[in-house]
């Protein structure tokens, strides 16, 4: 602040300076909200995919180890089911999950298939 004589106020500089200060500022803002908007899309988009990944594993529980895919609830789904040896009555099955907006989740799941008989 230059305070000569009766005249005060700010310079062009300081005025420019000021200016510049609070745009960095307000970039790095939008830059933090960006980055925690991108981060809370892709933890709901997990937990909508751990659901569903849920909802098919006690659905096609019964199904044996047969090969499944589908659609349910703007995700697409594909199960396969690898045996752990060529007489095993346990799989490893992965499960892949494509969202609506493409990104893709892959589970991988171990399952026990004991032919309705209790353990």
């Amino acid at each position: 602040m230059n305070g000569t004589g009766s005249q005060a106020g700010f310079t062009l500089l300081e005025t420019l300076i000021a200016f510049l200060i609070v745009s960095v500022a307000l970039g790095i803002a939008a830059q933090t909200v960006f980055i925690a908007t991108r981060s809370f899309e892709t933890a709901a988009g997990l937990h909508r995919a751990e659901d569903l990944a849920h909802q098919l594993q006690l659905e096609t529980q019964a199904e044996g180890f047969a090969a499944q895919e589908g659609t349910r609830g703007g995700m697409r789904w594909r199960l396969l089911t690898t045996p752990i040896d060529p007489g095993a009555k346990a799989a490893f099955v992965t499960l892949d999950i494509t969202a609506g907006s493409g990104r893709r989740y892959t589970f991988l799941l171990f399952r026990r298939d004991l032919g309705g008989r209790d353990p």
